[in-house]
Parts: C-alpha cells; sequence; structure tokens
C-alpha cells in the first residue's frame, strides 16, 4: 500500500518535497513508516525524527494522522491503511 506523507518545514527541507509516496507492508505502524523513510532519507532525517542514541521518535516532531496529532510514543502501535495520511513536522504548539 502506498502511504502519503505530507512534509513541513525542516521535513521539507530534508526530503527536498512537500510530499512523498512511501510504499508500506499492509497493516504497517507509523513507526515502521518513519523508519522506513530514515533508512530513505538519510542521517539528516534520521537525526530529526529520532532521539540521539535511541530507537524513540524525538519529542520535537509533530505526527499528525488523518486531521488528529498523534503521541510518540504510540507510535509502535498504530497500523496504517491505504487511507491513511500523515503530515510530519517539526514540534507544534497546539
Amino acid at each position: 500500500m502506498k502511504i502519503r506523507v505530507e512534509l513541513v518545514g525542516q521535513f521539507r527541507d530534508i526530503v527536498g518535497s512537500t510530499e512523498v509516496l512511501v510504499d508500506m507492508e499492509e497493516g504497517g505502524t507509523v513507526y515502521e513508516l518513519l523508519k522506513k523513510m530514515a533508512d530513505k532519507y538519510g542521517k539528516r532525517f534520521k537525526e530529526r525524527v529520532f532521539s540521539a542514541g535511541t530507537a524513540g521518535i524525538s519529542e520535537d516532531v509533530t505526527i499528525v494522522l488523518n486531521g488528529r496529532v498523534i503521541p510518540a510514543d504510540e507510535a509502535h502501535s498504530i497500523s496504517l491503511s491505504e487511507s491513511s495520511r500523515i503530515v510530519l513536522m517539526p514540534e507544534a504548539i497546539i
């Protein structure tokens, strides 16, 4: 399945696009999507998304799934579907 990811701010600058499509296995999680993107877009993306020295998602990242902000610590347990839309942006004050 293909997941549409909209990129804002530094993420747009790192990837070089405002939007990308990421191929995922059915039932893949938000965390797996971010790992896949880190593998594709390299060190700068990985360092921006994940906390230094850990596999955890940085608190300086805001993930919006289908219009709803999701906590980084839930990224491992939230499965995606073909209709999922992700917005990835630097931390937002809401």
